[in-house]
């Protein structure tokens, strides 16, 4: 009886120090003890705290102005003679275009919401003639990148957020002097954005949906040899869905 006594207490010894050292070969019981008292920078707990990345459709309003500094600029198809420079003159168009997003947040005690995202911009869906500001003068909107800050508050059902957007971009645009693009050039436009937006998070599934609006001023660069300043807006209304962990 003894015997069986003191080779208990050594099993519950052996057993209780393996629980420590090796907590993959712990008995259950201690195993679920230790990983309740683990940590993680996250609160899981809270919907909007955490990693995540998704997708998002945009449908897209670009604006590009145009004004010839030079006179007698003739490129391809667009040519202006002397009475024509310093003519300005614009294009607005209707497109679409997809987005890739990777972002992380923190959520505080009383429903703020604050993170980083980071976007990648697959190009732009927009009929060949919807930003040809005059005959034979076209624009076409490349691919582009950015981050941004978002700071939000959660209402009161916690599961939905209202957030504002302050970001940087970076797109590329190419003007096309002729109709078969063999006289074009190009430049890599930075600008900041504002948006806002209504985010919603499911407390069952690891799941994100989103409607924001945004809108881009891209700046102003010079093509042709400077003979053409070029002046490049944006704005969007996007629809995301993603995975939040």
């Amino acid at each position: 009886m003894r015997d069986a006594t003191a080779n208990g207490r050594a099993i519950a010894a052996v057993a209780a120090v393996l629980g420590v050292a090796l907590p993959g070969l712990a008995l259950p019981g201690l195993a679920s003890a230790q990983f309740a008292q683990e940590e993680t920078f996250f609160d899981l707990s809270l919907p909007f705290e955490g990693p995540y990345l998704g997708f998002q459709g945009a449908m897209t309003s670009p604006g590009v102005a145009m004004e010839v500094r030079e006179a007698s600029f003739d490129v391809g198809d667009a040519g202006f003679e002397d009475e024509d420079a310093s003519l300005s003159f614009g294009t607005d168009a209707l497109g679409a275009r997809g987005e890739l997003f990777v972002g992380a947040g923190l959520q505080n005690d009383l429903g703020i919401h604050y993170g980083v995202e980071a976007n990648y911009t697959l190009g732009h869906a927009i009929d060949d003639d919807a930003l040809e500001a005059v005959d034979g003068l076209t624009a076409e909107i490349s691919d582009g990148y950015g981050l941004s800050v978002r700071i939000g508050g959660v209402l009161e059902e916690g599961t939905s957020m209202f957030y504002g957007r302050l970001s940087y971009q970076v797109r590329d645009l190419e003007i096309q002097a002729d109709g078969d693009g063999s006289d074009s050039d190009s430049s890599t436009f930075n600008g900041v954005g504002v948006g806002f937006g209504l985010e919603y998070r499911s407390t069952q599934l690891p799941v994100m949906m989103r409607v924001e609006g945004n809108w881009y001023r891209y700046g102003d660069e010079d093509l042709f040899d400077e003979d053409l300043e070029v002046e490049f807006t944006e704005a969007a209304l996007n629809f995301g869905v993603g995975y939040a962990w």
